[in-house]
């Protein structure tokens, strides 16, 4: 979305067509997780941590983890030492953001809880 609100729809089924990266076979999981790498809202990025980068490096070792791993003791990027914790955050957030449902008049989780969340996993998504 640009700063006069207008923005692009993306439909998952067509993020094989992208050019500019590739997100053939991609997950919802592994989009997300993607572009929280490259900074969001709820995380800055990492020095240097773009779309095209948090792409290669999530093709290459497959989970944030290992990626974080691999920036850790590579030692070509600092990573803060919450920089996992506060990832999570950010995805929990993203995955479970409260909307309202207007059948049950009332704000629900976008994807249900399918695990204990702690309170302050809880608390940082919101009320």
């Amino acid at each position: 979305m640009d700063k006069f609100g207008q923005g692009v729809v993306i439909k998952h089924a067509d993020l094989a067509k992208a050019t500019e990266l590739n997100l053939q076979g991609w997950s919802l999981t592994e989009l997300r997780q993607m572009c929280i790498l490259s900074g969001c809202d709820y995380l800055d990025s990492l020095p240097g941590m773009g779309l095209k980068t948090a792409n290669k490096l999530l093709r290459k070792f497959k989970t944030v983890d290992k990626v974080l791993h691999h920036l850790k003791y590579e030692g070509s990027k600092p990573i803060p030492e919450d920089y996992a914790k506060k990832f999570r955050l950010a995805e929990l957030t993203f995955k479970h953001q409260r909307v309202y449902d207007i059948e049950l008049e009332k704000l629900v989780p976008l994807t249900p809880f399918a695990e204990v969340l702690t309170p302050e996993e809880l608390d940082f998504i919101g009320p």
